[in-house]
């Protein structure tokens, strides 16, 4: 079986959620201007709470640039019996006893500390438009017997905000093989959405042109390994096509829509939306070990509806 379809079967695998997402117009971070990604990280001494401030696109980049003395897993990927995936333990940290680290968040929407749903550091980020089970700008690294009931409530980070401004945009181009036929022909001329990452992108894009979308929007899944879903960003529905597997005899003929990263449609996208992202802070998750792309950085996609039969 090829890599497109496998790609599809794994995206069918988990349960679509359609996401609107609505952006502020021309508007700034709530707070720090500069560099997208400010963090407050915590860490207990024995008897009070060290804040420590990075910046960085994910926790875990923040983290390790500014507490040296822990060992964090920075390995966006990992090499597997399939090739190349997304690494679910991204940002785990170690003490010096070998000890991971239970992360904690401050949740915006809650207004008080709690246990994260994942110790994988990189799949916090600090933007508006993302998961909220994994939204924070501010975490802590928390051991056997530190003090989670004292956790600081004053001097915390805010979140970004995500806006309709270069930074955040990513264009889309949409087209469906002869025998398909798209709801909104329109798409074909291509299409700008805003996010933080390339999939937040494309639900932008499809809620302002009205688009229908069912796809992996949400980022845990305590199903998976760390409880990070390693299909965050797959597309199952757009615009009335769908995924679909028919039988027939011996073989099966799948449905689906492939990615790609050029406008002949020529190389296939390795890594699904959600792992991608517009931002030149995302930069720092390393280089594509592929060699596909220089880096996780892009902001231009092609996408197209087909089938295939084996």
């Amino acid at each position: 079986m090829n890599k497109k379809v496998m790609s599809a079967l794994v995206a069918l695998a988990m349960v679509a959620v359609a996401i609107p997402v609505a952006l502020a117009e021309n508007a700034t971070a709530e707070t720090n201007a500069g560099p997208y990604g400010q963090f407050n990280v915590y860490m207990y001494d024995g008897s009070a709470w060290d804040e420590y401030q990075g910046t960085g696109y994910n926790a875990a980049i923040a983290a390790s640039a500014v507490i040296s003395a822990l060992d964090v897993d920075m390995d966006y990927t990992v090499q597997t019996n399939w090739g190349y995936n997304i690494n679910s333990g991204y940002g785990t940290v170690k003490d010096a006893n070998g000890d991971v680290a239970t992360v904690w968040m401050y949740s915006d929407s809650q207004a008080m500390w709690i246990q994260g749903p994942t110790n994988s550091l990189g799949f916090y980020k600090p933007f508006d438009d993302y998961d909220e089970a994994v939204r924070t700008a501010n975490v802590a690294l928390v051991f056997a017997g530190d003090d989670t009931a004292a956790l600081p409530t004053a001097g915390l980070q805010s979140i970004v905000e995500v806006t309709e401004t270069d930074d955040f945009a990513v264009t889309f181009t949409m087209t469906a093989d002869p025998g398909f036929t798209m709801n909104t022909p329109d798409l074909e001329t291509g299409v700008t959405g805003y996010g933080s990452d390339a999939y937040l992108a494309l639900a932008n894009a499809c809620a302002t042109w009205g688009v229908d979308i069912s796809a992996q929007g949400n980022v845990i899944d305590t199903t998976q390994a760390n409880n990070i879903n390693l299909s965050y960003g797959s597309v199952q529905d757009l615009d009335g096509l769908d995924y679909s597997e028919t039988v027939s005899g011996s073989s099966t003929t799948y449905c689906y829509w492939s990615l790609y990263l050029d406008s002949g449609m020529t190389i296939y996208a390795n890594w699904l939306l959600g792992f991608m992202s517009p931002l030149d802070e995302a930069s720092d998750l390393g280089a594509d070990p592929t060699g596909q792309t220089n880096n996780f950085v892009q902001n231009e996609f092609w996408m197209n509806y087909t089938s295939s039969t084996w």
